[in-house]
């Protein structure tokens, strides 16, 4: 009864019942019995898988799979080494991993052992993602989501156990388009947390976008009213976005909110907002709400800002790479139709420099890469958002030439100079001068 209600209340997180039951199963345990003996250790090695503590596997997965092929029981004998295979390539010694991974499938290729075969496939899927081994990646990943992964399913149930894993390797499988409905569906099955807020395609209670519009989805719909938008309340979302969306002080928010109100009824207007958006998002613990800061949950709630602003920690990409991602969220300046909210100005100038520099360092490597006409999409791009910027126009003039357009790149230069003329009555500075008796010339 200890060894399965352990497993029972691991399986719903509850941790500390589950730590009791190990303490339980020791006092009561017969020692001398093979079967015990490696039960016990092998609980202790599967909390670390549950509670993300790789030390546990290390240390009591080698004795529990010794004492399980001491009592001859085959399918405990493979759970053991789905917890070694965990600790140790989540603690990045692969080498160990991969030597577990064979010996796993030393006893699981046999009949009837399929549904154990999760944890040689997500470790070499999770170690073929740390290092851009897209091929390997899509061969396991195809593996994992090759079937229907429900509770009733042992392969799928058991990898939701590793959840850091399972949240990863679902987030992958979208990513890459790999049985998109089947992962979608395995991470509302398992209550899956993402890995992280760059992932637009993730079946978020709600979606936050902020950038070149606002709008609100709650599970995939956008929020619609009969009446009229409850346009205070909207506010308040904004404001907490616009002062990051983390441990914002209720007093500034009232502050910003409610400013010909002293400072009680400012905060109990707040209040009351807090309430009616926490209902209009249909959960209250969307915004977390601790020693008078508020929080948007970002395991739950998806803000295009807070991807912007957070690139991928886990994809093996590079840098470039990562600066594409954040481009391309950024659909347009925040809360455009804010204009007149102070509190908006300080996020709003934020983001606009960070996506200007972006597009510029992006579109100079492609550049120099020779991709001219991906960088020419980019200065674009960063025309639209600055147009007054010469380092944009310099590099439209420059691409239009290298792919042999330079009658458009001269183009480029006078629809420059008329723009600055036009705006600030000046003229283009000594480089793009330069750079356009340079093309002239040519």
């Amino acid at each position: 009864a200890c060894i399965l209600g352990f497993f029972f209340d691991m399986d719903q997180r509850r941790i500390e019942s589950g730590r009791r039951r190990i303490e339980r199963f020791e006092e009561i345990m017969i020692a001398s019995q093979p079967y015990e003996a490696a039960s016990l250790v092998n609980m202790k090695s599967w909390f670390g898988v549950y509670t993300g503590d790789p030390s546990l596997p290390l240390r009591h997965g080698p004795q529990a799979y010794a004492l399980f092929l001491e009592a001859g029981s085959i399918p405990h004998i493979v759970n053991s080494l789905n917890g070694l295979i965990w600790g140790t390539a989540e603690s990045g010694d692969d080498a160990a991993a991969r030597r577990w991974i064979a010996e796993h499938r030393r006893w699981s290729e046999r009949a009837n052992m399929e549904w154990s075969r999760w944890g040689p496939d997500a470790a070499e899927a999770i170690m073929a993602l740390r290092q851009g081994d897209f091929p390997l990646l899509d061969d396991r990943l195809n593996r994992i989501f090759a079937f229907e992964r429900d509770t009733m399913d042992q392969y799928g149930h058991m990898l939701s156990w590793c959840r850091g894993w399972a949240a990863t390797l679902a987030a992958a499988a979208l990513e890459r388009g790999i049985h998109v409905p089947r992962a979608l569906a395995f991470i509302r099955e398992f209550g899956l947390e993402a890995p992280g807020p760059h992932l637009e395609n993730w079946p978020w209670p709600v979606k936050i976008r902020c950038l070149g519009r606002f709008s609100v989805e709650r599970d995939g719909k956008p929020l619609e009213f009969a009446v009229k938008t409850p346009k205070k309340l909207f506010s308040l979302l904004k404001a907490i976005i616009s002062f990051g969306g983390r441990d914002v002080a209720e007093r500034k928010l009232a502050d910003a909110l409610w400013p010909d109100e002293d400072g009680d009824k400012a905060h109990q207007s707040f209040t009351t907002a807090l309430h009616r958006l926490r209902k209009l998002l249909g959960d209250k613990d969307l915004i977390k709400q601790r020693e008078g800061r508020i929080s948007l949950d970002p395991s739950r709630v998806w803000v295009d800002v807070l991807a912007f602003e957070s690139p991928n920690a886990h994809a093996p990409e590079s840098t470039h790479a990562h600066a594409m991602r954040a481009i391309t969220v950024y659909h347009g300046s925040f809360l455009p139709d804010d204009d007149d909210a102070p509190w908006a100005f300080a996020m709003r100038d934020k983001l606009r420099a960070r996506y200007l520099g972006l597009v510029s360092s992006a579109a100079r490597q492609l550049e120099q890469e020779g991709r001219h006409e991906e960088a020419l999409d980019l200065y674009h791009r960063g025309i639209e958002a600055d147009e007054l910027a010469e380092t944009f126009h310099q590099g439209l003039m420059r691409c239009h030439h290298q792919v042999g357009r330079t009658p458009e790149a001269l183009d480029a230069y006078r629809r420059m100079r008329e723009l600055l003329a036009r705006v600030h009555g000046a003229q283009p500075s000594l480089a793009t001068e330069e750079l356009f008796r340079k093309l002239s010339s040519r």
